[in-house]
């Protein structure tokens, strides 16, 4: 049996080796991943060494939200071939001390909450019918997660790789860039000690417990843009132009369009476009698209009204993956270090190609193979906004241009002519970035005995604590220590768990009453029943979670809404703003905050344990994994067979 500071654990015996099995459940698909880890313990502070071997992987589709309409095809159709393939590597007698985690996204966070809940207990109840795996708890290990748990735990697992959380210093860790088809995400640790204690409302904190028994925190700060990712932003591009075309009463013409081959054409809601090529007016058009002009709360200001801490080009050092990566590496053939003069010039010379020209050069094996139609016709706009967003919204310094001399010493001006402080990858050393690893991570951490409390830290669980401002929930490691089995957030019962119905209706009339006290009452009396209800009936955890799901939903309504779905109305209808009046979906800084990071994908295996230098992370062996791309909400691309060149440092 498992023993920890904070969790309880099924009562049979634990082995020394451990596996987990995390299925990721995306928009276009669910993929399987299993790990190992040793749990013997050990003096060393340094955090348990995560193994996943080749084959160790498995995808199927369509994604889960595609059986909303069809739940009871959930288990036979979707999950039972992915666990017949986990239990083909995983021993016999160790499932039953194996935990499994269903970890949904993307596609299932816009489905209502009504669905999701049906959906997740009939894949709870399927697990624990046909599988030994170990599930305490549904709402623990079935869950739909939003964007800013998904990007602590790819911060996490990029982190890890690099060997950065053992270092011993908690700012010597690699901030995060990732530009999906929708979001635009950032999370980074800041360098700056003021901005960590002046922005505490909007830090997330984690916890890890190193082998020894040490704990280490991090103060973290992540954000999401949605409608920024590249996707979006060139259909907001569009809106845009067809705004300005019906603003000049241009009726019956085709639009032209800087940011696509001269000769090129697209069409967009019965909208023709024909590409003219003229880089200089795209870089100009698209870039009131960032509404740069949104005002913040607070300074520093990034872009569309969002703030946060400040970032230190000279200290934090970024990662960029999905669409940083793939235009850039795959169309481009400048992933990798990132140089703005060599990859401005590449763009410059694409964009103002003849379309015949880009056609030609890809039937010569150019561009990676990838669908003129479906990718190349993009390629201008996508590495345009990647320009704009890097350089006008997050401020990174150009090469040789935004870099001052009197700022920089002679080596580091040297390091300045081979790099800054940016790099694109999916991969380290051949292995491809996973968020997975990040939960796999936090538990087995959480499994390691805290050596010692501290005295004035408010940590004290393995976890991720999300921003104040969000007024989310603690989100454990492990196994929970008021662990409910009943999983009462999904309203419903378990295969291996049943209530009477006397039960079930006393708890139904708990919930409307206490519903209706919190919701609808403002007389003192009332309210002092409510208190009583609060701090008597509500600490059963079982009631109090049922009640807890019913007074918070339309605080779990603002999580889904502003993931992808909320419309906070119209604002100035200017084309700075959006062409079609309406304001893109954006952070109200007052009540609940989106916070996102990393979408990362895939394998990995863990890399040096060795102090980095800080400055020459870029040196790092960032490369292409395996000429495998398993990534699902990842737009999907195929590696370039020349990509391995890319990481050659450029003559000078």
């Amino acid at each position: 049996m498992v023993t920890t500071s904070h969790c309880i654990a099924p009562h049979y015996r634990v082995s020394m080796v451990r596996y987990a099995l995390v299925i990721d459940s995306g928009s276009l698909g669910s993929r399987a991943q299993v790990y190992r880890w040793d749990n013997e313990g050990s003096s060393s502070s340094s955090l348990p060494k995560i193994e996943h071997e080749d084959g160790w992987s498995k995808k199927t589709s369509p994604g889960l939200s595609s059986y909303a309409d069809n739940i009871k095809g959930i288990w036979d159709d979707h999950y039972a071939p992915l666990f017949h393939f986990a239990e083909k590597i995983i021993p016999a007698d160790h499932i039953p001390e194996t935990p499994v985690f269903i970890q949904c996204t993307a596609g299932m966070r816009l489905l209502s909450l009504e669905k999701q809940h049906a959906m997740l207990n009939q894949v709870c109840r399927a697990i624990r019918k046909h599988t030994r795996y170990s599930l305490p708890s549904c709402q623990e290990f079935v869950q739909v997660i939003d964007g800013e748990t998904e990007g602590v735990y790819g911060w996490l697992g990029l982190n890890y790789l690099m060997g950065l959380f053992e270092t011993g210093n908690g700012g010597d860790t690699l901030g995060f860039m990732d530009m999906g088809g929708a979001l635009q995400q950032i999370a980074f640790v800041p360098s700056n000690p003021q901005d960590v204690e002046k922005h505490q409302e909007d830090l997330s904190k984690v916890a890890l417990r190193l082998q020894d028994g040490t704990q280490r925190e991090w103060s973290l700060f992540v954000q999401t843009w949605l409608g920024f990712g590249a996707n979006k932003a060139r259909e907001r591009y569009f809106q845009q132009l067809i705004h300005t075309k019906e603003d000049n009463h241009n009726k019956g013409m085709d639009i032209s369009d800087a940011c696509m081959p001269k000769g090129a054409i697209s069409t967009y809601k019965g909208h023709t476009f024909k590409g003219t090529g003229n880089y200089g007016s795209c870089i100009k058009t698209i870039y009131p698209l960032l509404m740069k002009d949104e005002p913040c709360i607070d300074e520093p200001c990034l872009f569309n009204g969002v703030h946060g801490p400040s970032i230190n080009f000279d200290k934090d050092k970024f990662i960029g993956i999905s669409e940083y990566w793939y235009t850039a590496n795959d169309i481009f053939e400048s992933g990798g270090e990132y140089n703005f003069h060599l990859f401005n010039e590449k763009v410059k010379l694409y964009c103002e190609s003849q379309w015949d020209t880009v056609l030609e050069n890809s039937k010569n094996g150019h561009y990676s193979g990838l669908d003129p139609e479906k990718y190349l016709k993009d390629a201008c706009f996508k590495a345009s906004w990647v320009i704009n967003i890097l350089h006008e919204g997050f401020e990174v310094p150009r090469l040789g241009v935004d870099v001052k001399d009197s700022t920089v010493d002679e080596e580091g001006k040297k390091l300045d002519k081979i790099h800054i402080p940016f790099k694109s990858a999916n991969s380290v050393n051949g292995e491809e970035l996973s968020w997975t690893l990040g939960k796999v991570l936090l538990y087995a951490s959480s499994e390691i005995k805290l050596k010692e409390e501290k005295e004035h830290s408010q940590v004290k669980q393995v976890g991720i604590y999300p921003p104040p401002i969000s007024q989310k929930p603690f989100i454990p490691g492990g196994i929970p220590a008021k662990l409910d089995p009943m999983g009462g957030y999904y309203l419903g019962g378990t295969s291996s768990t049943t209530a009477s119905s006397s039960f079930i209706f006393i708890i139904v009339v708990l919930i409307l009453v206490v519903g209706f006290l919190y919701k609808f009452t403002e007389n003192l009396r009332l309210r002092k029943l409510k208190g009583v209800l609060r701090h008597s009936i509500l600490k059963v955890p079982f009631v109090s979670r049922l009640v807890d799901s019913y007074i918070f939903l339309p605080r779990d309504d603002a999580i889904i809404l502003e993931e992808g779905l909320f419309d906070p109305g119209n604002t100035a209808t200017t084309t700075r703003t959006n062409p079609s009046g309406k304001v893109l979906p954006y952070d109200d800084n007052s009540v609940l905050r989106t916070r996102s990071a990393v979408n990362l994908q895939q394998d990995f295996m863990p890399t040096t344990t060795t102090t980095p230098d800080v400055r020459s992370f870029a040196n790092k062996p960032f490369i292409p994994f395996k000429n495998k791309n398993f990534s699902f909400d990842a737009l999907p691309r195929s590696n370039s067979s020349g990509s391995i060149k890319i990481f050659k440092k450029p003559d000078h």
